[in-house]
């Protein structure tokens, strides 16, 4: 079973791995220094700072500033206030009632997640919460297709009938897909 370090910074992820060395060989060990309080709120700002340093698009920064100013209202109501407070199921709750497409909720899920990422490296938070089985969204377990209407489908085999330069049994042939 792998532990991950939860971090991307190199030199703290050897700090990371010599104390969970030194856990495993029954050495005592000095506790790390305790996450600094930071609300989700003071966060945000921030987070997007470094995302424009990085060069990322003013449409992109103003979807993420929405969507995590979203969510923080969201744990505001679940009095979860600093970024250490939000747990796993607070995150999977916030999942669970996102509205929209299972890829449209799978994206903000993803960008919740790396926001916390970034909080966890910036020891803002000991862990990320939201990436998690339990937060990330699955697909139903039925689902129902999505079909043409009498209308669209009459439209295309007009359409597949009067195109020029096929054969008849290419015409058949599309015709035939199209009713898959």
């Amino acid at each position: 079973h792998r532990v991950a370090a939860g971090t991307d910074d190199y030199p703290e992820a050897l700090k990371i791995a010599e104390r969970m060395l030194a856990q495993l060989k029954g050495q005592p060990v000095a506790s790390p220094a305790p996450v600094a309080a930071r609300t989700i709120e003071s966060a945000i700002p921030e987070y997007l700072k470094k995302g424009e340093k990085r060069g990322v698009t003013e449409k992109h920064t103003a979807k993420l500033r929405f969507e995590l100013g979203q969510f923080a209202q969201y744990m505001a109501a679940r009095n979860r206030i600093c970024l250490a407070d939000v747990t796993v199921d607070d995150c999977a709750a916030w999942s669970g009632d996102l509205v929209g497409t299972q890829s449209t909720k799978n994206k903000k899920v993803g960008r919740i997640v790396g926001f916390f990422k970034s909080a966890v490296s910036r020891g803002w938070c000991s862990l990320n919460p939201a990436q998690n089985d339990d937060v990330r969204i699955k697909a139903p377990a039925t689902s129902t297709p999505k079909a043409m209407d009498q209308g669209q489908l009459d439209q295309l085999f007009a359409t597949i009938t009067t195109m020029p330069r096929i054969s008849d049994t290419l015409r058949t042939t599309l015709a035939a897909v199209a009713l898959l």
